[in-house]
């Protein structure tokens, strides 16, 4: 793993703020899965791409504002997936808060596995719509 990495991020969600009347979660709740590919930048992996997979559930709390977990694991370089022993898996608490052109997600977890102990995350997200 490395510290510092240029992300493409897809989101597959069935999300809380939608607008529509055939729903098939209840309207105060969010599901989000997120395969991850990531260019780790300066370490020994460097030019590999690295693959990592992330489950998200929430609720909304306010219109603005909604709390939730996530489970994300990292299986190591797309070629060769790494040993059990040397993934990292992570659990993570969420904070989303949302405006009408997108959100800021601030989370902050605990490695259940692999080097990573603590770590924070921060994410700007833009509705392209």
């Amino acid at each position: 793993m490395s510290r510092w990495v240029l992300v493409v991020l897809p989101l597959v969600a069935l999300p809380c703020r939608a607008e529509e009347e055939s729903r098939a979660l209840p309207a105060w709740l969010s599901l989000v899965a997120s395969p991850v590919n990531e260019q780790p930048l300066g370490n020994t992996l460097a030019g590999q791409l690295e693959v990592e997979a992330g489950f998200r559930a929430s609720v909304q709390v306010f219109p603005f504002l909604a709390v939730g977990t996530e489970y994300s694991v990292a299986l190591g370089p797309q070629v060769s997936q790494a040993p059990l022993s040397e993934q990292a898996h992570r659990l993570l608490g969420v904070i989303d808060f949302g405006w009408g052109w997108g959100a800021l997600t601030l989370a902050l977890g605990v490695g259940l596995s692999g080097p990573e102990r603590w770590m924070t995350s921060l994410a700007l997200e833009f509705d392209l719509r």
